[in-house]
């Protein structure tokens, strides 16, 4: 639930909004050199890393990839899925085996009806 706590985009929210969000929340597992996102793809999910380590590549200039940064423990990333479908800026590359904690927007507007009942 803290690392939850930690994402701008929540820290507005009750403890009991982060304490059920966090009940949503699904543990996914990736191996160095999977693709967690994908530049360009339609995105709909937040990513918080809860252990492990990711690359940020970005393509520029045509097929040239710069690396805009790594990402590591409590790092999070995609925030913006949450808030619509958009297109992702970059692809998320997993640098050693890593354990991320997924929330979907799906998710999010499920527990808004529920609380707005």
């Amino acid at each position: 639930m803290s690392l939850l706590q930690q994402v701008p985009l929540l820290q507005g929210l009750s403890r009991t909004c982060i304490q059920a969000i966090a009940e949503h929340a699904h543990r996914v597992t990736f191996l160095p050199g999977d693709v967690v996102i994908g530049e360009s793809q339609k995105g709909e999910a937040l990513y918080i890393i809860t252990q492990g380590s990711m690359e940020v590549p970005r393509r520029s200039a045509g097929t040239a990839l710069t690396r805009l940064g790594t990402l590591s423990n409590g790092d999070f990333f995609a925030e913006t899925g949450l808030l619509g479908v958009s297109l992702r800026s970059a692809t998320v590359t997993a640098l050693l085996p890593s354990t991320l904690l997924r929330v979907t927007r799906r998710d999010i507007m499920s527990l808004a009806e529920t609380i707005l009942k």
